[in-house]
C-alpha cells in the first residue's frame, strides 16, 4: 500500500497494474499528487493518471508525517 494524506485522512492505495513506489521515486517524496482513488475489489486503487508536483519541506516534516501516519485512522475502504 501506499499512504495518501488527504486533510485529516490517510488512504491507503494500491496501483492495479504497478505499485506507485514503481511510479514516484522514494528520492522524489514528498510531493504533492493530483489523482482520483477508487474503490475496486476491495481496495482502494488510484485511476493511472497521477500528476506530481515537487514540494520542499522544513526540518519537522518527517516528524509530523509520522505523528500522522500513526495517529490518524488509515481509510483501506471508501
Amino acid at each position: 500500500y501506499t499512504a495518501v494524506m488527504s486533510k485529516d485522512k490517510i488512504y491507503m492505495i494500491k496501483g492495479i497494474n504497478d505499485n506507485l513506489d514503481n511510479i514516484l521515486s522514494f528520492k522524489d517524496l514528498p510531493c504533492w499528487v493530483r489523482t482520483s482513488i477508487l474503490p475496486f475489489k476491495n481496495v482502494l486503487i488510484y485511476d493511472g493518471i497521477i500528476n506530481s508536483f515537487e514540494i520542499k519541506m522544513g526540518n519537522g516534516f518527517e516528524k509530523i508525517v509520522m505523528n500522522e501516519l500513526a495517529n490518524n485512522i488509515k481509510y483501506y475502504h471508501l
